[in-house]
């Protein structure tokens, strides 16, 4: 019996050995002079220079030196998960999406079988998002400090979306109306307010009760009305503040000139008196 047992794990191990020897590793860097027409064509390597360029030359969000590993299914990616983000251990105990960042190792790791799911403009907003993310990061000197969800997910989708209409392969004011439906759908006393999307686990449960597009839709939306008011610089700025000590208050005040909580009251009044 424990002979079979033996067999049997040998059996996987060696697939799964097999199963990573096919895990792509794309380098993430920033070239100057990259065609960014090039975007279109249906290859990885080409879009995240693409992406790297309108990061740096469009949003002035800093020079990555990252890879995107990219796993052939989901078995591959669960495994990679669990190898890589040390720096949020129970990424791979839940339903993960399509593509994570790694503080903690400066990389993006993506479901390569997941992602050829989506049509090309979505995976390139994919790939979009979780490279802002790693931008994030680096403003930060890679401390790995979590800002609040709802602008860490917020900013790392308007950056996306600002990429994906830079490159041609989405329309920015489009996908804004879009969320604003995706908002205005949920009635007023449903929907959370930016105090309820503070941390992962406010996160996840709001996704529970709204769903997904809605909190996500919030959070843009919450950015953009931020951005609108207080500039892109202030943003970075505040992303910068995370390698120092201090509390997520100071940061906030000190970066936009407001606390977090009157900017949340500003915002909600603004979404329920359908300025939207």
């Amino acid at each position: 019996m424990k002979r079979h047992r033996l067999a049997r794990y040998s059996v996987a191990v060696v697939i799964l050995l097999t199963s990573c020897a096919s895990v792509r590793t794309i380098p993430i860097v920033y070239t100057p002079a990259v065609a960014r027409d090039a975007a279109g064509r249906h290859d990885y390597e080409t879009a995240v220079q693409a992406i790297a360029a309108v990061m740096v030359e469009d949003l002035s969000l800093p020079r990555l030196d990252s890879v995107l590993m990219v796993y052939p299914h989901v078995g591959v990616y669960e495994m990679g998960l669990r190898m890589e983000l040390d720096d949020r251990p129970n990424a791979a105990d839940r339903s993960v999406a399509f593509a994570v960042a790694s503080c903690g190792r400066r990389k993006v790791l993506a479901d390569g079988r997941r992602l050829a799911e989506l049509s090309w403009p979505n995976r390139v907003r994919t790939l979009a998002h979780e490279m802002i993310h790693l931008a994030q990061f680096e403003l930060a000197d890679w401390s790995c400090n979590a800002p609040p969800y709802w602008l860490m997910e917020g900013f790392a989708e308007w950056g996306a979306l600002k990429v994906v209409d830079k490159l041609g392969l989405g329309n920015f004011a489009t996908a804004v109306e879009s969320s604003k439906k995706a908002v205005t759908a949920v009635r007023g006393a449903e929907l959370p307010g930016l105090d309820r999307l503070y941390s992962e686990a406010q996160w996840a449960a709001a996704e529970e009760t709204v769903g997904r597009s809605a909190v996500y839709s919030e959070s843009l939306l919450a950015v953009d009305f931020l951005i609108g008011r207080k500039g892109l610089a202030a943003v970075k700025d505040y992303f910068a503040s995370f390698k120092e000590s201090g509390t997520g208050g100071d940061r906030f005040v000190a970066a936009f000139g407001d606390d977090g909580r009157t900017f949340a009251i500003e915002f909600m009044a603004y979404v329920k008196n359908r300025s939207l």
